[in-house]
Protein backbone atom coordinates (compact mmCIF):
# COMPACT_ATOMS: atom_id res chain seq x y z
CA UNK A 1 0.00 0.00 0.00
CA UNK A 2 1.62 3.03 -0.88
CA UNK A 3 0.91 4.81 2.47
CA UNK A 4 3.42 2.65 4.08
CA UNK A 5 5.93 2.86 1.77
CA UNK A 6 5.58 6.67 2.50
CA UNK A 7 5.60 6.46 5.93
CA UNK A 8 8.85 6.55 6.55
CA UNK A 9 9.60 9.65 4.30
CA UNK A 10 6.86 11.20 6.49
CA UNK A 11 8.44 10.22 9.55
CA UNK A 12 11.81 12.17 8.67
CA UNK A 13 9.91 14.94 6.79
CA UNK A 14 8.69 18.33 7.52
CA UNK A 15 4.81 18.86 7.37
CA UNK A 16 1.93 20.69 9.29
CA UNK A 17 -0.67 17.93 8.08
CA UNK A 18 -1.12 14.73 6.65
CA UNK A 19 -4.48 13.30 5.51
CA UNK A 20 -5.08 10.31 4.99
CA UNK A 21 -8.00 8.85 3.03
CA UNK A 22 -9.31 5.75 4.11
CA UNK A 23 -12.14 5.33 1.59
CA UNK A 24 -15.29 3.75 2.48
CA UNK A 25 -16.17 3.00 6.39
CA UNK A 26 -15.45 -0.47 6.95
CA UNK A 27 -14.86 -1.97 11.10
CA UNK A 28 -11.35 -2.85 10.20
CA UNK A 29 -10.81 0.58 9.12
CA UNK A 30 -12.14 2.08 12.08
CA UNK A 31 -9.05 1.70 14.29
CA UNK A 32 -6.44 3.78 11.97
CA UNK A 33 -9.12 6.28 11.67
CA UNK A 34 -9.03 6.87 15.49
CA UNK A 35 -5.78 7.42 15.29
CA UNK A 36 -6.06 10.75 13.76
CA UNK A 37 -5.53 13.80 15.37
CA UNK A 38 -8.95 14.53 14.28
CA UNK A 39 -11.22 11.87 12.73
CA UNK A 40 -13.97 12.86 9.69
CA UNK A 41 -15.84 11.24 8.42
CA UNK A 42 -17.83 12.26 5.47
CA UNK A 43 -20.87 10.71 4.90
CA UNK A 44 -24.09 11.06 2.57
CA UNK A 45 -27.12 13.43 3.46
CA UNK A 46 -29.54 11.35 2.07
CA UNK A 47 -32.20 10.52 4.16
CA UNK A 48 -31.61 6.24 3.25
CA UNK A 49 -28.19 6.39 3.85
CA UNK A 50 -28.30 7.93 7.73
CA UNK A 51 -29.09 4.41 9.09
CA UNK A 52 -25.50 3.78 8.09
CA UNK A 53 -23.85 5.56 11.27
CA UNK A 54 -26.01 2.41 12.98
CA UNK A 55 -22.98 0.30 12.00
CA UNK A 56 -20.04 2.58 13.29
CA UNK A 57 -19.84 1.64 16.86
CA UNK A 58 -17.14 4.34 17.56
CA UNK A 59 -19.70 7.24 16.02
CA UNK A 60 -18.88 9.56 18.99
CA UNK A 61 -15.63 9.96 18.48
CA UNK A 62 -15.98 11.27 14.90
CA UNK A 63 -16.38 14.46 13.29
CA UNK A 64 -18.95 14.29 10.76
CA UNK A 65 -18.97 16.32 7.88
CA UNK A 66 -22.54 16.02 5.76
CA UNK A 67 -22.84 17.44 2.20
CA UNK A 68 -25.50 19.90 1.29
CA UNK A 69 -27.77 17.86 3.81
CA UNK A 70 -31.63 18.49 4.50
CA UNK A 71 -31.96 20.24 7.96
CA UNK A 72 -34.44 17.50 9.59
CA UNK A 73 -31.71 15.04 8.64
CA UNK A 74 -28.39 17.51 10.01
CA UNK A 75 -30.77 18.03 13.44
CA UNK A 76 -31.18 14.53 13.55
CA UNK A 77 -27.65 13.57 13.08
CA UNK A 78 -26.28 16.45 14.84
CA UNK A 79 -28.41 15.66 18.30
CA UNK A 80 -26.77 11.76 17.91
CA UNK A 81 -23.10 13.84 17.24
CA UNK A 82 -22.86 17.30 18.08
CA UNK A 83 -19.33 17.33 16.45
CA UNK A 84 -21.22 17.36 13.30
CA UNK A 85 -20.87 20.01 9.92
CA UNK A 86 -22.55 20.97 7.20
CA UNK A 87 -20.23 21.42 3.67
CA UNK A 88 -21.83 22.74 0.78
CA UNK A 89 -22.02 20.73 -2.67
CA UNK A 90 -18.77 21.26 -3.84
CA UNK A 91 -18.65 20.10 -7.24
CA UNK A 92 -15.03 22.49 -7.45
CA UNK A 93 -13.74 21.56 -3.42
CA UNK A 94 -10.41 23.25 -3.94
CA UNK A 95 -13.01 26.60 -5.23
CA UNK A 96 -14.72 26.38 -1.97
CA UNK A 97 -15.14 29.09 0.52
CA UNK A 98 -12.96 28.33 3.75
CA UNK A 99 -15.70 29.36 6.08
CA UNK A 100 -17.66 25.88 6.16
CA UNK A 101 -13.80 24.34 6.29
CA UNK A 102 -13.20 26.65 9.15
CA UNK A 103 -15.84 25.14 11.29
CA UNK A 104 -14.95 21.60 10.97
CA UNK A 105 -11.03 21.70 10.95
CA UNK A 106 -10.63 24.37 13.83
CA UNK A 107 -9.62 22.29 16.14
CA UNK A 108 -6.05 21.47 14.77
CA UNK A 109 -5.78 24.82 12.33
CA UNK A 110 -3.92 27.72 13.72
CA UNK A 111 -5.35 30.80 14.87
CA UNK A 112 -4.53 33.55 12.98
CA UNK A 113 -3.54 36.78 15.68
CA UNK A 114 -5.88 39.79 15.72
CA UNK A 115 -4.69 42.54 14.07
CA UNK A 116 -4.29 45.58 16.07
CA UNK A 117 -7.47 47.34 15.70
CA UNK A 118 -5.63 50.70 16.43
CA UNK A 119 -4.51 52.66 13.31
CA UNK A 120 -0.51 53.39 12.37
CA UNK A 121 -1.80 57.15 12.68
CA UNK A 122 -2.07 58.86 16.20
CA UNK A 123 -5.20 60.59 14.46
CA UNK A 124 -8.59 59.84 12.57
CA UNK A 125 -9.60 60.95 9.63
CA UNK A 126 -13.33 62.18 10.21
Amino acid sequence: MLFERILPDLRRGQYDYVVRDLGYWEKNRDREALRATLPILVASAARWRVRDFEMVESIGSYHIALIDPPEDVFRRVKMAVPATYKLPYAPEPFKMADEPLAGLLGSILPRAKNPSKKGIWPWRRK
